[in-house]
């Protein structure tokens, strides 16, 4: 199983939950701001060797303040392990025409702060094509779409539901699943 959890999911009973993850994707941060519960998560993951991805909730409107934010998230980063770092360029006040330079500035920061790190992107299916994002520069492209159908565009991991349930997590989680042809490695 893979889920996302940040803060507002609180604090999971992790042997409860630990054993059901193939891996799972945590906040560390948004806008300038830490994920009050990102290093307990990554704690808890190290612990029970969980591997895990964290990502940023990218909430730039101009190219400085991504460089900025990236800034921050290899900050809320530091002295863990994230397997890649995740943009999640979903924010609706981000300008269309100018979101391709954010997020490749944002991605730009994370490797001027964090070095040469494995990054991927989380993208809203509503903005997949008007956001026109070089896809081709991350590892993974994720796409959320909570319904019946499958994504329309081409991504690795299809998040599927934001009211799923698990044993360790009180309330509901995003649950997500690997679509396309890339090995769960």
């Amino acid at each position: 199983m893979i889920c996302d959890i940040s803060e507002y999911q609180g604090k999971p009973d992790w042997a409860k939950l630990a054993p059901q993850l193939d891996f799972i994707v945590l906040r560390a941060s948004i806008g300038t701001r830490e994920d009050k519960q990102y290093r307990a998560n990554a704690s808890e993951c190290d612990k029970r060797n969980v591997p895990y991805h964290a990502y940023h909730y990218l909430k730039a409107t101009d190219e400085t303040s991504a460089r900025t934010e990236a800034k921050a998230f290899v900050e809320a980063c530091a002295e863990t392990s994230p397997l890649f770092y995740v943009i999640d360029a979903e924010y609706s006040g981000i300008p269309s025409d100018k979101a391709r330079a954010i997020c490749e500035a944002f991605e730009d920061g994370i490797r001027h702060y964090a070095g040469d790190v494995r990054g991927a992107v989380y993208i809203g299916h509503h903005l997949y094509k008007s956001w026109a994002l070089d896809y081709s520069r991350y590892a993974y492209v994720w796409i959320p779409r909570y319904s019946s159908y499958a994504p329309d565009y081409p991504c690795d991991i299809w998040q599927y539901t934001s009211t799923g349930k698990v044993d360790g997590i009180s309330g509901n989680v995003d649950l997500d699943r690997l679509y396309g042809d890339k090995p769960m490695s």
